[in-house]
This record gives C-alpha cells, structure tokens and sequence, in this order.
C-alpha cells in the first residue's frame, strides 16, 4: 500500500537461513520499518532496520511474510510496486494475494530501473561489533565508494581497529589498506602490532638469542671478577667495539633498504599503476565507441574489462610463483590453478584451457585484446580504424611492457656477496652488543652496582628490534605481491578498478546532454596497387 513492499519469507528478497531471515531489497542505505509475521503466533514484531540486517525469530513459527515500509523513496520511483502491477490494497483472502505473488516468482532491482547493490559484507568491529551496530549503524565501517566490493566480483570485506583499514580476504589473509598517520604519530605507536616488525616471530628469537648469550658471558664474567679485579671503567672501554660497529652497519644498512623502498615505490606508483592506467583509458575510450545498452555494446565493454582485471590477476600469480621453491609451495600459494579466477568471473573455461602451462599467461591476455580490437578494425566497429588500431595496440604494448618490468625487477635481487656482507655485518654487530652487554652486567653484579643493568637491557632490546627489524622490513617489501599483511590487496585493487570502469560505461551511455552519440561503422580502405597483383 503507497510505498510498502511486501513479500513472502522466500521470495526473492528475503533469505532463509534457519528461520532467521535477511531482508536484501534494492533499498540500499534507507532505513524500513520491517514487521514480521508468524505462523501461529499473535501479533507483529515492527522494528527499523537497514538494508542487509536480519529480521529476528519468533520461536519455532514459520515465516509468513515480512512486510517492508520504505520511509524515503528515490525521485525516479515507479508508481507501481512491481512491474505490471497497480499500488491497491494487498487486502481479502490471503491465498489470493500469494498466488498474485506468486505471478513473479522473480525481479530484480533491474525491473525498477535501478542497479543491483552490492551485496552487504559481514563487517566487524575492533570492539563491541554488535552492540555498536544495534545502537548506531553509522559505526559500520566503510571505505572510499570506488574501493568497496562489487558484486560480481572476488569476495572480501573490510574491517576497522582502533589505527587501521583490514581488507580480510578470507582464508586468513587480511591485508592493511589503511592507517591512520596522525594517531600513529601521537600515541598509536605505543599499541599498534598488525603489519609491524613485532609480527615478526624470529625478531623475538633474536631478541631472546641476545639475552642468552649475554648472560653466559655475564654468569662468567661474575665468576672470574673477584679474581681479576674487573672494574666498570674495564666494561666501558669495551664500548667502541660495539660502537664502531653500530655506526659502520647503520651507514651501510641504510643504503640497503633505501635502494629496496625505491623499488618497491616505482612497483607501486610507477609500473602497477601504469598497468591499471591502461585498463581504465581502454575502458574510457570503450565507453564512447560501444555506448549502446545492446547485447553487443555491453560485451565489448564487459569482455576488455574482464581481460584487464584478468591480466593484473595473473600477474600476481606470476609474482608469487618467484618465491614458490617446491611443489608444495606453488600449491599453496594457488600459482597454477586459475579455477578461482574462473569463480570470481575473470576467466572462462574455454580460456582456462588456453592459458594452462603457459609461462607468461599475463603478458598474453594482452595479444587477445590487441588481436580482439583488430577484429573490431576490420568489422567497422571503431572509428578512425587505422589511427584507432594503433592507438590500441600502443596501450597493449605499454601494459606488456610494464607487466614485463614489473617481472624483471621482483626476479633481480642484489648481488649475493652484498647481501650476505651487510646481514654478516648486522649479526656480528649485534653479537657484539650482547657480549658487551653481559660483560657490564657481570662486572655491574659483581660489584654491587645494580643500576648499572639498566644500559646493557636496554641494548639488548632495542637494538635488535632496530637493526633485525630493518633486515625484515627489507625482505617483506622485496616482493609486495604475496599475502603478508602489508603487501598488495589485489581484491581492493579489482574492485577500485571495476568500480571507475563502470562508472565510465554508465557515463558514455547516459550522457548529460541526452542520448549518446553512435558512431557510424568505418571499414577500413586501403589502395590496391600493382604489386598487389604480383
């Protein structure tokens, strides 16, 4: 009745889940009013609720209908409830008003003009997840419009701590897409664990190593120190040692993980993203040559975006398959099986087969798109085809280009002589540290100086957490493809990039100034010459 929509506990909108139903209607955002209604029971439970939350239950009563009150309606509403329907009282005999129900057995937000939502994740909370959300929905944590899931698309959804963005990716692999940088610098730092060096299970080994060390060397040094009249001044001469070798490492370090943060910069804001740059030009350009809402226009456009997203998959397949050393590896990090990207709807079958033990599968997406916009050349479909073709096959080569340097450079490593000299460097110095360390406690105990512990522990825990930790860090950030907390969230970058897409076809078909303009169909003319005889 006006704005009510009412329909039956299995239908379309509504999902059973053990009596325990989901109301998922086209809604999106606006608050209802839901009143469910029993079997068997008296009455109605009436009670707001936002779009994805879940109706309640009712003892062991099935559900005969829920019925949604939309408070706030979209300007460009139908009149009509349903396609082909009238906005008359659902009233009389209950049979009768199912079996009109019944009529449709399916809609879709389609049929009122609207796009499909996308489908509600199960976000969490840092804290309290569900008592925040019954008494305030707007603590439902979000992320920018163009990052947020699609529904056609890899499944994911995020979650929010008290510092970061998580993008949990299912299986265990949670990604930070975010942190908060003006609590970081404040007081953040001080509780912040998750895509930290403390993740690191050997830095505390290291950590621990350190300790044990020093106190053989300090249960020793206590032993002999009555007899060689050790003093503190003996301890502390033995600081530049340590010293020079701190000063000799921190220089050398530094240079290091400099030249390996530059790398994995220009991986980031240089390669990828001119690789993602590309699919979105194609998409914009696909936008004004195919802005038709036929059959054939929204293929062309689904099937360049489809190779786009697909090539950046692959892409990370590759990438992960440099670390993969055995069998069992490869297995698991799923470098050989495409059957996911089949489910997630980058891949069909058919292509799979195409794609199966081939080395560059990333790189040959690319000779699908350059030959399918050389078919659309000679089939008229683009304007300006010589020009166009050229233009396009420019994009591909520039894609496989930074796909192909994006390989070289996760496959060179610095050379092995220099890597190991550095990480010896940084063992020997903080081996260094833990004998000086025990020496000065010894000495310290022996003598009755309690507070002279106080330098020695706090070496042996800052120090390896600085210099170990920036051996980690550099290791961690060699190959930012795999599936550490702080490495590349392919799911975010699908659906940021699905998401502008999209926005593009909607804008080349639905034009601010009326319809869009089609271009005509172009063949191609070349001149045939005398040779062509020969």
């Amino acid at each position: 009745r006006g704005n009510e929509r009412r329909v039956r506990g299995n239908g379309p909108n509504v999902r059973d889940n053990n009596h325990v139903f989901t109301v998922s209607s086209w809604t999106e955002g606006r608050r209802m009013a839901v009143e469910e209604r029993w079997d068997g029971s008296e009455g109605s439970l009436r009670r707001p609720l936002m779009h994805g939350q879940r109706t309640g239950r009712r003892d062991e009563s099935p559900l005969r209908e829920v019925v949604v009150d939309v408070h706030t309606t979209e300007p460009n509403e139908p009149s009509s409830t349903y396609p082909g329907y009238t906005n008359e009282p659902m009233m009389g005999d209950a049979d009768a008003t199912m079996r009109r129900l019944d009529a449709r057995p399916s809609f879709s937000a389609a049929d009122f003009g609207f796009e499909e939502p996308p489908p509600v994740p199960n976000w969490k909370f840092w804290d309290k997840a569900d008592e925040e959300e019954k008494h305030d929905p707007k603590k439902v944590p979000v992320a920018p419009l163009a990052d947020r899931p699609v529904p056609d698309g890899p499944k994911f959804h995020y979650r929010l701590t008290r510092m970061m963005r998580l993008a949990d990716e299912g299986k265990g692999k949670v990604k930070v897409v975010r942190y908060k940088e003006a609590k970081l610098l404040r007081e953040g730092f001080l509780y912040l664990w998750q895509g930290t060096i403390f993740e690191s299970k050997f830095l505390w080994q290291q950590v621990g190593f350190m300790f044990f060390v020093a106190s053989i060397v300090a249960g020793f040094t206590w032993l002999v120190a009555d007899r060689t009249h050790l003093s503190l001044e003996t301890a502390q001469s033995l600081s530049t040692i340590s010293e020079t070798l701190s000063t000799i490492v921190a220089f050398i370090l530094g240079l290091y993980l400099q030249k390996t943060v530059d790398i994995w910069w220009e991986l980031r804001h240089g390669t990828i993203q001119k690789l993602m740059n590309t699919v979105d030009n194609m998409c914009m350009r696909m936008s004004i040559y195919f802005p038709g809402t036929g059959s054939n226009d929204v293929m062309a456009r689904k099937t360049i975006l489809r190779y786009g997203l697909l090539s950046i998959a692959l892409l990370f397949k590759e990438a992960r398959e440099i670390d993969a050393w055995t069998e069992e590896e490869r297995e698991q990090l799923g470098v050989d099986d495409l059957s996911d990207l089949v489910v997630d709807g980058m891949l069909t079958n058919s292509e799979k087969e195409l794609l199966e033990d081939c080395g560059g599968k990333s790189q040959m997406v690319w000779v699908w798109i350059s030959s399918l916009f050389t078919k659309w050349c000679l089939d008229g479909r683009l304007p300006d085809p010589l020009n166009n073709q050229e233009m396009m096959l420019k994009y591909c080569e520039d894609a496989r280009n930074a796909i192909g340097t994006i390989l070289a450079q996760l496959n060179m490593q610095f050379p092995l002589s220099y890597t190991h000299t550095v990480v010896l460097m940084t063992k020997m110095m903080l081996l260094a540290v833990a004998v000086e360390s025990g020496f000065s406690a010894g000495v310290a105990i022996s003598l009755g100086k309690y507070a002279h512990l106080a330098p020695p522990i706090t070496f042996l825990i800052i120090l390896p957490l600085i210099y170990q930790g920036l051996i980690d860090i550099k290791e961690h950030i060699s190959n930012p493809f795999r599936d550490d907390s702080t490495d590349y969230c392919f799911k975010m970058f699908h659906a940021r990039i699905t998401s502008e897409c999209r926005d593009f076809f909607k804008a080349g078909s639905n034009p601010p100034y009326g319809r869009p303009a089609v271009l005509p169909p172009q063949l191609l003319e070349r001149q045939i010459t005398s040779a062509f005889y020969d």
